[in-house]
């Protein structure tokens, strides 16, 4: 009964701090109306996103949501991904990261859809 309890515990355990560690500060979604492309950690790839005409990034500096190359897990595959939605004229949810001093927002995850 103890190492029921005990498995149960961690297993709670672990899924806490791995939901903890996928928290987002902001949600978003709309059209990709432009891309901007800077240096390796200056906000590299940047992404500005409005929805019926209306910026849906508007608490972020600057207004765009960005990801770098060397901290981001699968970054070439997400670029290409984001273009082919802008170029395609699809629709994107964004799941970002807010930083609390800067208010610029890191892209964590996103959903591309019809």
């Amino acid at each position: 009964m103890l190492k029921k309890s005990l498995k149960l515990a961690i297993a709670a355990f672990l899924s806490l701090v791995t939901a903890e560690a996928q928290a987002t500060d902001i949600q978003a979604s709309g059209v990709i109306t432009g891309i901007s492309l800077s240096g390796p950690a200056n906000y590299s790839f940047r992404i500005f996103v409005k929805q019926n005409n209306v910026d849906q990034l508007s608490q972020c500096t600057y207004s765009f949501a960005y990801m770098n190359e060397w901290s981001n897990d699968n970054y070439n595959a997400k670029v290409a991904s984001l273009l082919t939605a802008f170029s395609m004229g699809k629709s994107i949810y964004l799941y970002l990261g807010k930083d609390s001093s800067t208010n610029f927002c890191r892209i964590i995850d996103f959903t591309v859809y019809s």
